[in-house]
Order: C-alpha cells, then sequence, then structure tokens
C-alpha cells in the first residue's frame, strides 16, 4: 500500500510542478512540494520498517537495527522542516513582490542592445503573483522625433517580454544629447526646451572664431522685450551647449500659421488652366511636346506639375535651361501660378505618348 502511494504522489508531484511553471502558480508549486514531501516521507518509513524486519531476521547481532525506525522518523522530520523553510522563503519573497534572482541584470543587459537606446537608466523589477512588472528608464537621442521615440520604447518592451515573458513592462525615455549630433539638431533642441522652434541655422568661422546665424520662431503675441528676453535665454543655452561658438545672431520670426487651403478647382476652370498652362509650355518644347499631369489649388496660388519630351541628347544642363524657359513663359502668360514642377523625359522612349 505504501508502495502504490508512493507511485500516486510521485505522479501528482510532476503534473502540479509542470503547471506551476507553465502558470507561474506559487499555491501549485506548495502543493507540488507537498506531495513530493509524502513521497520522500513514505520512503523513508518504508526504509526504515525494511531494516526493522532485517534485523529480527538477522538475529541478534543486528539488534540494532531496530532502531532504524525512530532513526525514518528523525529522517521525515528533516525533510519536513527543509521543506517548510523552502516554501516559507518563497512565501515571504512572493509577499515582499521580491523580484526573481538575476532577472533585473538580465533586463538591462537585453535591454542595452535594442538600437535607439543610448543607455539603461534605473531597472526596477518586481513579481506579483504569476506576473511580473518592469519599469526601467532609457537615455534616448533628444533629437529623435516622436514617433522615433515611441518605436525605440515598443522595441525595448518587446526586448523585455522576450525575457520576461509574463511581465507588464513600463519605459520611460529620458532625451540626452548624442555624442555624434549635428549642429543645426543641438541648437533645434535647446530651443525646443524652451517653447521655440529654429530654422535656417548657419555657422561661420572667421580667422578661429565662430559664428551662429539662425532664424528664431516664437509665439507671435509676444512684446518685443519678451522676445528679446527670450532670445537671450536661448543664446545663453546654446553657448552652454556650444562653447566655441563666441557670437550668435538670430532673426526674429513668429510661428508658422497655417493657412487655409482654397477651394478645388472646378472642372471648366482646370480645364481653361490646363489648356493655357500647355500653350505656354508648347512655345519652349515645342507642340504635342508637353503634358498637364496635375493642378492643384493652394494657398500660394495654382501649383502645376507638367511632363515634357526633349531631344535625348541634351545635357542635364541643357534640359534644366529649357524647363527653366517654359516656367518663366509659363509665368508670364498665365496668372495666378504658385509652384511649378516640369518633369522632362528623353523622347522617342516606348510608351511616350503626350
Amino acid at each position: 500500500m505504501i508502495v502504490f502511494s508512493i507511485v500516486v504522489d510521485v505522479n501528482r508531484s510532476r503534473m502540479l510542478q509542470r503547471a506551476a511553471r507553465k502558470h507561474g502558480s506559487q499555491a501549485l508549486e506548495a502543493d507540488a512540494l507537498h506531495f513530493a514531501t509524502d513521497v520522500w516521507s513514505s520512503a523513508v518509513v518504508l526504509v526504515g520498517l525494511g531494516l526493522v524486519w532485517l534485523g529480527g531476521r538477522l538475529g541478534p547481532a543486528w539488534g540494532w537495527l531496530a532502531q532504524a525506525d525512530a532513526v525514518a522518523a528523525l529522517g521525515v522530520a528533516v525533510i519536513v522542516v527543509a521543506v517548510s523553510v523552502r516554501l516559507g522563503r518563497r512565501a515571504v519573497a512572493a509577499l515582499l513582490d521580491a523580484a526573481p534572482p538575476g532577472l533585473t541584470a538580465a533586463v538591462a543587459d537585453a535591454v542595452a542592445g535594442v538600437p535607439g537606446v543610448q543607455a539603461v537608466g534605473p531597472v526596477r523589477v518586481r513579481a506579483s503573483g504569476a506576473a511580473t512588472f518592469v519599469d526601467l528608464t532609457v537615455d534616448v537621442a533628444r533629437s529623435a522625433s516622436l514617433e522615433e521615440a515611441h518605436a525605440v520604447a515598443a522595441a525595448v518592451e518587446a526586448r523585455v517580454r522576450d525575457v520576461a515573458p509574463r511581465s507588464d513592462v513600463v519605459v520611460h525615455v529620458d532625451p540626452v544629447k548624442n555624442r555624434d549630433e549635428s549642429l543645426p539638431r543641438t541648437v533645434s533642441a535647446v530651443a525646443a526646451q524652451l517653447g521655440l522652434r529654429t530654422h535656417g541655422v548657419h555657422s561661420h568661422e572667421v580667422r578661429g572664431r565662430y559664428f551662429l546665424d539662425l532664424h528664431v520662431e516664437m509665439p507671435e503675441h509676444l512684446t518685443l522685450a519678451e522676445a528679446h528676453a527670450a532670445v537671450d535665454r536661448f543664446e545663453a543655452a546654446v553657448r552652454a551647449e556650444l562653447p566655441h561658438v563666441q557670437d550668435i545672431r538670430s532673426h526674429l520670426e513668429p510661428f508658422a500659421v497655417p493657412v487655409d487651403a482654397p477651394p478645388p478647382l472646378t472642372a471648366a476652370a482646370e480645364a481653361d488652366l490646363a489648356a493655357r498652362i500647355g500653350a505656354a509650355a508648347a512655345g519652349v518644347f515645342g507642340p504635342g511636346r508637353c503634358r498637364v499631369d496635375r493642378l492643384h489649388a493652394a494657398p500660394g496660388g495654382i501649383d502645376a506639375v507638367l511632363t515634357c519630351l526633349a531631344d535625348p541628347r541634351l545635357t542635364v544642363g541643357e534640359a534644366h535651361q529649357l524647363a527653366h524657359a517654359a516656367e518663366a513663359c509659363l509665368r508670364s502668360q498665365v496668372a495666378g501660378i504658385g509652384q511649378v514642377l516640369i518633369h522632362v523625359e528623353p523622347e522617342g522612349r516606348p510608351g511616350d505618348r503626350l
């Protein structure tokens, strides 16, 4: 009967241990250890009874084997105490949300290899039931766009879940200066910290002195005094980042305000414009050699895209002069033209039909 009980308990312990590993359940793991303890206890008792029986069969000289039962009882007690201490430690660790040993270092090492991560900051790992909660900080180049920083954070989350499959991950992204950051990106990053925008950044070196010229965009409602104070703070921050720059000259501009697009062209107006634009371009390239691909009403006027055929033996410079002349002719003959793009193709290619 004891042997049958041992076989049953061994199977139950193994099945519960597999289920505990699959679901991360400490309750199932405790049950598995409980049945494993029963197995060892039964085995020790069985060995003790066998030795007592053997001592009786061998005679008085082997009478000391009669103490095997008591020794077996002590062995069972030692096993119970050892398993109880092990379960107690695991339970205390679970109540304190202690992280599995080595997981914090494994997460940090895995995240450090994610493209775009400059450095890994504090990593906090705690376990709660079957789930693992991971909070970490990564440094990303401050010149990265919001979309790029989000992509890096998503890649970090995926890498953490490779190390800890059942994990809830929170990634905090810190912007840092990149080692190979370009001058315009540095200036733009400094401006963004102060709520400003920059463009047209140019640097010059004159007799060993470095000069920086740029355009600074700021809210339109600011007074000149307020704007000048903001630029002073901006220039001081730039000098702190770029100590070799000795002089900064800035042109103040209001933030670019989006302009509402005009209503689309009617079919009749588009057909009339296409005919006039095509005729103007044909005056340079020749009849039947230009096609109006697209007309679009934009805030700056009518944007036009044309395709024109030219002699394939022309050089790039000559083809550009033709396109420039056609654009000038078009603007002189058709009022209200905004941007013009003329795509020049070599004539004689298969499928060239305008």
